[in-house]
């Protein structure tokens, strides 16, 4: 979690700590349509058996925390709230979706008013094998059904040579 130095400012422009909420999710729909203060507020109510887990940070201007947790089995989505000074014209909330099996290495990004998560996604051990064993055999049938076609039929895909001019000092 990586905080700009101009974090949350209030009405002279000083930057300010922010509260984030992070939420592991079931099911995102009804994080999406919840207003800023029902969320905050009455999150429980709103998102009912959809949170799975809720985690409460305040991080400071300029600050980066980095921390790890476990997901719960449940989790479909991790969602993020700041609670901005200026909320309404704020960009308060982001998502990101951590169903596919593997390992999620989510990065939060909390800009002067807008938050933003990614996910640096790494595949489940195996998972290129499994991709080799698709794509091998339409690879195989590419290559023979090209070469049905007569090299005079096929477009000249050699490069032409060039000269590279040498540099002097």
């Amino acid at each position: 979690m990586n905080a700009s130095p101009d974090l949350n400012p209030g009405g002279d422009g000083r930057p300010s700590p922010v509260v984030v909420r992070i939420y592991q999710l079931a099911a995102r729909d009804d994080f999406d349509r919840a207003g800023f203060f029902d969320l905050y507020d009455h999150d429980k109510v709103v998102l009912g058996s959809a949170a799975v887990a809720r985690t409460d940070i305040a991080i400071r201007p300029g600050e980066q925390l980095r921390f790890s947790r476990e997901l719960d089995p449940k989790t479909r989505d991790v969602a993020v709230v700041a609670a901005y000074r200026d909320i309404d014209a704020a960009h308060w909330r982001a998502v990101a979706d951590v169903s596919a099996p593997g390992t999620h290495a989510l990065s939060v990004e909390l800009g002067a008013s807008a938050v933003a998560i990614s996910d640096a996604y790494e595949k489940p051990p195996g998972y290129w094998g499994k991709l080799k064993k698709f794509v091998k055999p339409v690879w195989t049938a590419l290559g023979s059904a090209l070469s049905v076609f007569p090299a005079a039929a096929m477009p000249n895909t050699e490069m032409p040579k060039m000269e590279v001019p040498k540099m002097e000092r």
